[in-house]
């Protein structure tokens, strides 16, 4: 199977010494994959915050509660 990334370019600015040194260890064709994949290692081990389901869940707390019978009649209020 065949399956196409997308991709978006950036340009990024590099010490001269850093960039000397990851011309030597890659090829034209192998740099942008390279980075992309040193970048992927950093970020996997970066501390993440709360995760989208956590944050959802954590709105609860500053809603008023509502019960499932309110819920229910403002969902068909909407549908007319």
């Amino acid at each position: 199977m065949n399956t196409i990334m997308q991709v978006k370019r950036i340009t990024v600015s590099l010490p001269v010494e850093t960039y000397y040194l990851l011309a030597q260890h890659t090829q034209d064709r192998t740099t942008s994959k390279f980075v992309a994949q040193a970048i992927e290692e950093k970020l996997l081990k970066m501390p993440r915050g709360k995760s989208d389901v956590d944050e959802f869940l954590s709105l609860r707390d500053c809603l008023p509660k509502v019960g499932a019978s309110q819920i229910k009649k403002a969902i068909s209020r909407g549908r007319r």
